[in-house]
């Protein structure tokens, strides 16, 4: 079901460097992103985070391969930096903004379960690059909790967009139009009421 007041807060998103969809699972944040860069018309590389990329190389390794899925020969330098051997993280972030900035027009970027890496060094990197990040580059990151970034800077300086759960959970109206079109039928007033309760939204 499309959320027309959260595509437009992504929409948003498009003007900073971050988009940051954080509640716990269930809330539909990676739906409602995956709708939204359908109807935005930007390109978009998508990468679902696990334990495996809680290391700096393999968490670059698999951003230059989601890169690729939309920029086939995209971040040649930054691929041989990695198959070099282990590079300060300064560095690297110096060689992936570099690339970036040769990207052609825009890119979203979708870190998708953010919260399931853990590493200092990821986090590094990623506030790196979205200190840093080219115009036209835009990370849109959806977790369970807050990521270890630089959140309170990047809200002073207004370069990121949060939507939280309270904005995701639904209330009564919507509730009734999702079950509605679910069932294919007009549910009574009060069962509505009560699985709106039950659920929280």
């Amino acid at each position: 079901m499309r959320r027309s007041e959260l595509h437009s807060r992504l929409d948003d998103c498009l003007r900073v460097p971050l988009g940051l969809v954080v509640a716990p699972a269930g809330y539909g944040k990676s739906t409602l992103v995956s709708q939204w860069l359908e109807e935005c018309g930007k390109p978009s590389a998508w990468l679902t985070l696990d334990e495996h990329e809680d290391q700096v190389d393999s968490f670059c390794r698999y951003l230059v391969a989601a890169i690729r899925t939309v920029h086939p020969h995209a971040c040649d330098e930054t691929q041989r930096l990695l198959d070099s051997g282990t590079v300060p993280i300064a560095t690297l972030a110096a060689y992936l903004l570099s690339d970036m900035e040769a990207l052609d027009g825009d890119l979203v970027i979708v870190l998708d379960d953010l919260h399931r890496t853990r590493s200092q060094g990821v986090s590094e990197l990623l506030d790196r690059l979205l200190q840093h990040a080219p115009e036209g580059i835009h990370f849109v990151a959806t977790a369970r909790r807050n990521p270890p970034l630089s959140l309170a800077r990047m809200r002073a300086r207004d370069q990121v967009v949060e939507i939280r759960m309270e904005e995701l959970r639904f209330d009564e109206a919507l509730t009734a139009e999702f079950l509605s079109k679910a069932s294919g039928r007009k549910l009574d007033p009060g069962a509505t009421r009560r699985i709106q309760e039950r659920t929280e939204g």
